[in-house]
């Protein structure tokens, strides 16, 4: 046993929303791999009492799969519901179910395609209502008092599973869809068609809520992390060139939003000042150029495909131009310097953010900025109203410089769409006969031994 977890404490932030699917689905996978997890490690350790753990982690991943399709049954109402009463019975979740996403699970039954059999038949849905029926009703209730049995059971990890595969391939479809993901085409390698631009209509088939905590790159599941050899080398560059430039894009932003909130909440003295800004715009500016090589390797990738520009939706060159700008700037100081001097600009640009500090009985927030270098004069503090997104605790970070300006938040979400589009269809590419047995060698490490010799 370990003195202290690997994540000590997290800060949860509720999602009011009646109709967070999202974040359901995120906790019901993470119950998933738990199970497996703890499974794998009790065979490492020849621990089979993990196996008590494990179960009731797949146990409850079932029921909060359950309550994943209901609360997607729910967003699909136009008035919301009063609250939740849901229970743990699985039996009467299940039985709540609209018959559509009923149809959808069979499909996925005993079924590891990623391709549901959307015609389910009557039989494939008899077939896994009985599974369900044999996990029991209330698994997660019943196996997490292990100690408390007093007659020999039967604990099936392998049959509750089968069960959680069928209703996680389902979810895990339904988010793909949600996500703008194209599930039909059918390409070759060489073939990636770019994402609808249609961020702004609010369509929820094509819109990405992105949180300022999430990650644009799937993991280690993301397909472009598993490119087969035989891919085309020039595509297989700019793949990888597309999967390092959102990898850096994640982490530059993530340690940048932690620096961001922690500068707001516990402000520097002026004498901290100096040693402070150089870190926290490396990871700003990391990300500009970041955005930058993705909209170059994205917008040239050969064999990608572009639909009809659509009136009022920016596409991904329009989206993405102010950090072209911005970059510009910043590898041409010497030759810009006057318009930055005449924009009252600095060298390094100005951040600005929101950071919130109160939640309840109403939402107070810091509006933070920060501009390092010389000063000719104190400057004035802004007056002006702020329209901005808050994504607690930290949001709407922009960085700019020679007059341009670049909101760090919100480009991630035109990003993502495309990323997530991308991914889907390498997936169904990467699962073809002509890639499905072909080696996947990447991320490379080696190290030898060096002797002096006299």
């Amino acid at each position: 046993m370990t003195d202290q977890p690997s994540i000590p404490t997290l800060v949860l932030i509720p999602d009011n929303s009646y109709s967070d699917y999202t974040g359901l689905y995120a906790v019901a996978t993470a119950y998933a791999h738990s199970g497996l997890v703890i499974s794998d490690h009790g065979k490492k350790a020849d621990r089979p009492e993990f196996s008590f753990p494990a179960v009731v982690c797949s146990s409850f991943a079932i029921e909060l799969f359950l309550k994943f399709f209901l609360m997607l049954d729910k967003a699909e109402d136009v008035k919301p519901p009063e609250k939740h009463e849901y229970g743990h019975h699985i039996s009467k979740l299940w039985n709540k179910i609209r018959p559509k996403h009923q149809v959808l699970i069979a499909g996925m039954f005993r079924n590891k395609t990623g391709e549901p059999s959307l015609n389910a038949s009557d039989r494939r849905i008899e077939l896994f209502v009985e599974a369900l029926s044999h996990v029991g009703d209330a698994p997660f209730v019943k196996w997490r008092y292990i100690h408390e049995f007093v007659e020999p059971t039967l604990m099936s990890h392998a049959a509750i599973n089968e069960v959680l595969n069928a209703l996680g391939y389902a979810a895990d479809y339904v988010m793909k869809g949600k996500s703008g993901m194209s599930r039909d085409d059918k390409l070759t390698p060489e073939e990636i068609k770019a994402a609808p631009d249609q961020e702004e209509q609010g369509d929820d088939d094509t819109l990405i809520r992105i949180r300022g905590s999430d990650r644009l790159l799937l993991g280690r599941d993301s397909a472009l992390k598993r490119i087969p050899v035989n891919i085309n080398p020039k595509q297989a560059i700019f793949l990888d060139g597309i999967r390092h430039a959102v990898e850096i894009m994640d982490v530059a932003y993530s340690r940048l939003r932690d620096a961001l909130t922690n500068l707001a909440l516990t402000p520097p003295t002026s004498n901290e000042l100096p040693d402070i800004s150089s870190h926290i715009f490396l990871d700003a500016w990391a990300f500009v150029d970041a955005v930058d090589r993705f909209r170059m390797l994205y917008m040239q990738m050969p064999g990608i495909k572009f639909g009809a520009k659509k009136d009022g939706i920016p596409t991904l060159q329009e989206a993405t131009q102010e950090f072209r700008n911005l970059r510009n700037v910043a590898d041409h100081l010497a030759q810009r310097a006057d318009l930055v001097v005449s924009r009252n600009g600095a060298a390094l640009g100005e951040l600005s953010w929101l950071t919130g500090i109160q939640l309840q009985p109403e939402v107070i927030a810091w509006h933070c900025t920060l501009r390092p270098g010389t000063l000719r004069s104190a400057p004035p503090i802004p007056t002006n109203s702020i329209v901005s997104t808050l994504d607690w605790p930290t949001d709407s970070i922009r960085l700019s410089a020679g007059g341009y300006e670049g909101n760090l938040s919100e480009i991630r979400a035109h990003i993502a769409i495309r990323i997530r589009h991308i991914e889907a269809q390498l997936q169904s590419v990467f699962q073809q006969p002509t890639q499905a047995q072909v080696s996947v060698i990447n991320d490379m490490f080696m190290r030898r031994p060096v002797k002096r010799h006299d």
